[in-house]
């Protein structure tokens, strides 16, 4: 059985980032262990992939973005509705969390997922049934088998 895994856009963007060779490694390999079933992203990751690209990533262009946006797509199955939003302001009164990083948090416990991984939280932080998993610190084969 494959774990729901809600990966951040920094995780994305790093896999693809040739300037941070060590963490695009680290990144691919996480992303390739999920696969397209463990893999859950919420449109305001799209969002934040694409306006990411946009500045960062100049050179790469548009329709390259709007392409790996498109190849996303299947595993963008973590809400961002109302509800999202009330838990996030929720998660925001409860948590040490930045404003930003609640809407994450949210999607990810709605969609049901056991770990979300980003370099932005406290790794190993547990709220409510969400584990945070830094990649950069964990080995992919360490969590999921372990789950």
């Amino acid at each position: 059985m494959t774990v729901p895994v809600f990966v951040d856009t920094n995780i994305l963007i790093y896999s693809r980032d040739a300037r941070e060779p060590a963490k695009a490694k680290q990144s691919a390999a996480w992303l390739r262990r999920l696969g397209p079933d463990g893999l859950i992203v919420s449109p305001q990751v799209l969002n934040e992939l694409y306006a990411v690209g946009l500045t960062k990533y100049k050179s790469v262009g548009r329709q390259a973005l709007a392409d790996w946006v498109a190849e996303l797509r299947p595993s963008c199955t973590a809400p961002l509705d109302a509800q999202t939003v009330t838990l996030a302001t929720e998660l925001h009164r409860d948590h040490s969390l930045s404003w930003w990083d609640c809407p994450i948090v949210a999607s990810a416990l709605l969609a049901g997922c056991r770990y979300l991984l980003s370099e932005d939280m406290q790794h190993g932080q547990s709220i409510r049934s969400l584990r945070l998993i830094n990649p950069f610190l964990a080995d992919p084969a360490v969590i999921l088998d372990n789950s």
